[in-house]
């Protein structure tokens, strides 16, 4: 099987830009979506990278980007009118099928590279979990006081995520006490060896979850921190990464 070739690679993202391509009839969408799974199914046949940890991320990568296009296809039905930017700024905005097309490149390329949606709205309704409460004192969300107690906040979230994310380096199933004593436990048939490796697979996706979740957050809630105090973004510019676990009760509302 042959490498990779970046031309080939490059109509794949461009594929996969212009099923966010901000127009009112489905059908650009769907053919957009037809040639990206052409393209994907082509390359998961014919080609590989000669190695199998490489291989596996670009599966992985092409995997999220065919989910993510179906999903923006046929899950989507507020797509694109219904998909504006959070805070006042909005108001005077166009709609994005109205915009002229230069613009609606830019749009396209925005919104592909924003697979959860930060900081816009659908339909009125926050995407990408709960919103930034900043403007509790009254005062409103610019307020000295305000960005004090954004920065304070994302300040600390950023220690604790930082402590996680080393103990999940440290917990990981070959070097952490917990993950050689469930090996142990099997080798010496002191738990069945069923047991012990589904509690072994259990305890590898709890840290490897908690060590990916810590990173991204630190690196986010560090950024928000850092130009908040700055003066470059406003406090709600800067929705949670993650949403509440307690919203994720469809598939809906887990993917968004």
């Amino acid at each position: 099987m042959e490498r990779l070739p970046f031309t080939f690679y490059a109509l794949v993202q461009i594929a996969f830009l212009f099923v966010h391509y901000p127009t009112t009839g489905r059908f650009p969408r769907i053919a957009s979506l037809i040639c990206l799974i052409v393209l994907l199914l082509y390359c998961y046949t014919e080609y590989s990278l000669q190695s199998p940890g490489e291989d596996y991320v670009l599966g992985c990568t092409n995997g999220i980007l065919m989910v993510t296009a179906v999903h923006m296809t046929f899950s989507c039905p507020e797509f694109p009118d219904g998909f504006q930017r959070t805070g006042p700024a909005t108001k005077a905005e166009s709609t994005p099928s109205e915009l002229p097309f230069v613009q609606k490149l830019g749009w396209m390329a925005e919104l592909a590279g924003n697979m959860r949606r930060i900081g816009l709205t659908r339909d009125g309704g926050a995407v990408g979990g709960a919103t930034v409460d900043v403007s509790a004192d009254g005062h409103g969300p610019t307020s000295s006081s305000a960005r004090r107690r954004f920065v304070i906040s994302r300040v600390t979230l950023s220690i604790v995520c930082l402590a996680v994310f080393h103990l999940s380096i440290l917990h990981r199933p070959q070097s952490s006490p917990i993950g050689l004593a469930l090996h142990e436990d099997a080798r010496y048939g002191r738990l069945p060896h069923s047991n012990s490796l589904l509690l072994q697979r259990f305890w590898q996706v709890a840290v490897w979850t908690a060590g990916v979740v810590s990173e991204m957050t630190f690196l986010q809630t560090t950024a928000a921190a850092l130009s908040v105090w700055l003066g470059i973004f406003e406090p709600e510019d800067w929705p949670p990464m993650f949403g509440s676990p307690s919203h994720a009760y469809s598939v809906r509302r887990f993917w968004s």
